[in-house]
């Protein structure tokens, strides 16, 4: 949940500290149970897979039992969907057209 929140933060952008606890679907979306559901397991394969890269040759216990390795896993996260983005800038669309920060 923590690294799809930076994600999140990434594409909107988020210079509130406190967006993590304002991002929201936008209305439309939020109130279609199964488009909404959609949306958020698109999200998480999308940013999954960047996940399973980093953690893939360690041991994802050792890993993320410290605050350090949550943080440098997000950032590992993080940075590949910003190359990628860089790369096919309408890649993310979906999601950034479908989320706001209240």
């Amino acid at each position: 949940m923590h690294v799809n929140a930076e994600v999140i933060g990434l594409w909107l952008e988020a210079m509130d500290v406190r967006f993590k606890r304002r991002v929201t679907l936008i209305d439309r979306i939020l109130l279609d149970q199964e488009r909404s559901e959609l949306i958020l397991s698109k999200l998480t394969d999308a940013i999954l897979s960047p996940v399973h890269i980093y953690l893939k040759d360690r041991d994802a216990y050792q890993v993320l039992k410290t605050q350090a390795g949550v943080d440098g896993t997000a950032n590992h996260a993080k940075a590949i969907i910003q190359q990628v983005h860089h790369m096919k800038p309408d890649t993310y669309n979906e999601f950034t057209d479908n989320f706001v920060i209240l």
